[in-house]
């Protein structure tokens, strides 16, 4: 390094140069794990609160019309009626079934 430039180290760094540690790297992993974690809780605790969606065929009405006579409709038959399913995630994770 020119001399000119011999007070501007960075912050932190050891003065023999390098900057780096061994556990600059895992410490960076850990955090990750942590926020990953804390991200999961959060999603699995969502779906504890919120485990129904709305449905994707009716759009919540629970009602499908008549393709030909409009005025003409019948329960939805993925949802049952109710307009509501339960969440993906809700099924896969937490074992939910539906009964219809």
């Amino acid at each position: 390094m020119p001399r000119a430039f011999a007070d501007l180290r960075v912050i932190g760094e050891a003065p023999g140069g390098g900057g780096s540690s061994p556990d600059k790297g895992r410490r960076g992993m850990t955090i990750l794990f942590i926020v990953a974690v804390l991200a999961g809780l959060g999603y699995l605790f969502s779906l504890h609160v919120h485990p129904y969606t709305q449905c994707h065929s009716c759009k919540g009405g629970g009602r499908h019309r008549g393709a030909v006579f409009g005025y003409g409709n019948r329960a939805c038959g993925s949802c049952g009626g109710n307009g509501r399913q339960l969440r993906l995630g809700v099924r896969v994770f937490l074992g939910g079934t539906e009964k219809k």
